[in-house]
């Protein structure tokens, strides 16, 4: 999350996410190991929800 510059919850959108990831790829990140950060960032914001810490999930429509 800190790569997204998000501090809050309410800070975190998918259009940080991605831009944080396609930098990351741009400087050797492998495609896996991109879609792996997403995965994992995507499981934790499921849980925000699922756990009712969150009202909605911002990343539900990113896609690896």
């Amino acid at each position: 999350m800190d790569g997204t510059k998000a501090v809050f919850w309410t800070e975190l959108d998918p259009n940080g996410v991605a831009a944080y990831l396609a930098v990351r790829r741009e400087t050797g990140l492998s495609i896996e190991s991109s879609n792996h950060y997403l995965r994992r960032i995507k499981q934790f914001a499921a849980w925000m929800v699922q756990s009712k810490r969150a009202p909605d999930n911002p990343l539900d429509c990113l896609s690896l």
